[in-house]
């Protein structure tokens, strides 16, 4: 099967599900329909999957490692993605997309990934913050190893340096991100 990744940008940076084609290549046109169909659903950190096969959608879930389910997320979701079928067998990945906060994880990141300093590009080590009731970051868990212990305990070993002052989540964002937030630790990539 041809693997085919097709991001999708609006012309104004709006918040909203942004569908990208996983397996497959349906045309850009349907890409675009899915993503108006499913705009209004609610935000959420953890990325989806749709998986179409024979003309119909069969399955729609969050991708493994997610935050825990959620139901009306689930029902609206499916009911967007129903309404456009893709022509061939493939799979979509939903992500919301938020201006503020994709600006957010990048200040969080800076200083973690300046804390690891260069590494080769390629993985990342994924923590997992629980987030308090003031957007204060709290002490991290591994949610997702990035195959490389040294750039796991790396990572880890940064994000517990006490020195280190991650700015907190405005109160706008955290309905988007719920007690926890996932970053993606890599390092200062050189190529």
């Amino acid at each position: 099967m041809l693997k085919l990744i097709i991001l999708l940008s609006s012309t104004a940076a709006q918040a909203g599900w942004a569908p990208s084609a996983e397996v497959g290549s349906p045309p850009p046109y349907l890409l675009a329909q899915i993503e108006q169909a499913v705009t209004h659903c609610p935000a959420a950190q953890s990325e989806w999957i749709a998986r179409y096969q024979g003309g119909a959608l069969i399955r729609v879930a969050p991708i493994a490692g997610a935050q825990a389910d959620d139901g009306a997320l689930e029902s609206c979701l499916q009911a967007g993605l129903s309404q456009h079928p893709l022509p061939v067998d493939g799979l979509i990945r939903l992500r919301f997309k938020d201006p503020a906060a994709q600006a957010w994880e990048v200040r969080a990141l800076q200083p973690l990934n300046q804390q690891l300093g260069p590494r080769p590009a390629g993985s990342c080590a994924t923590l997992r913050f629980p987030i308090d009731r003031q957007g204060k970051l709290g002490p991290p868990t591994l949610a997702q190893a990035s195959g490389d212990a040294e750039l796991d305990a790396l990572a880890m070993a940064a994000a517990s340096t006490p020195s280190l002052n991650l700015p907190p989540v405005p109160a706008a964002l955290q309905p988007i991100y719920g007690d926890s937030v996932d970053l993606c630790v890599s390092g200062v990539q050189v190529k």
